[in-house]
């Protein structure tokens, strides 16, 4: 019999997949320079987007962030929050939730800061209700939670101190704590902040 309780809420929400495929050189230019776990980990992370952000929009997001893989996904997703395209808010946010592969939601999550939309606050809140809850699965609670904190910070709302007993019980045990988290994710979002700014000048 199967059990409920451990049974995750969104397996029936749609993914967006793609059946694009493209080609060896099309991965050389606009995945394999950006695909990490964590925007800080690539020195020329700045200066590689830099030379390429003309070429980045909705045709080109659409081709890497349907792919079956954390790499694509979360290359997609980066881009997302630098070039500002909302119109993938949804997709994102259904990603995220289902959180099918390892890393991708890091990605996530920044896109969904990136964005402070209600939309997005409401994709973070609903992961943190449900993910909050779950002690065996050690997925993307802490960028969640440090999405919620950045976009608190950069509105003034406070959406994070309705999280912050959940939190506080859920990492208990855990050897990394909040505050390591958040200031990594906000290192992210300096760079992310500072490529937007790159296109306004």
């Amino acid at each position: 019999m199967e059990d409920n309780n451990n049974k995750i809420p969104f397996e029936t929400l749609h993914s967006f997949h793609t059946e694009n495929e493209f080609d060896e050189e099309f991965y050389k230019k606009f995945v394999a320079p950006f695909y990490t776990v964590r925007i800080i980990n690539l020195t020329n992370f700045k200066s590689d987007y830099v030379n390429i952000k003309a070429e980045i929009g909705t045709d080109i997001v659409k081709k890497i962030i349907g792919q079956n893989n954390w790499r694509e996904r979360i290359v997609g997703a980066f881009f997302c929050a630098i070039e500002n395209l909302t119109e993938f808010e949804d997709i994102i946010g259904v990603h995220f939730l289902k959180s099918e592969l390892v890393h991708q939601g890091k990605g996530f999550a920044l896109a969904l800061a990136s964005f402070k939309s209600k939309k997005s606050i409401d994709y973070l809140k609903k992961y943190l209700d449900y993910y909050l809850t779950r002690k065996d699965l050690n997925y993307e609670q802490n960028y969640a939670m440090s999405a919620l904190k950045w976009i608190d910070k950069k509105t003034k709302s406070e959406h994070t101190k309705e999280y912050e007993q959940r939190y506080s019980e859920w990492e208990k045990d855990a050897s990394r704590k909040f505050d390591s988290y958040y200031d990594e994710f906000v290192q992210q979002m300096q760079i992310i902040e500072e490529l937007k700014a790159t296109g306004n000048q």
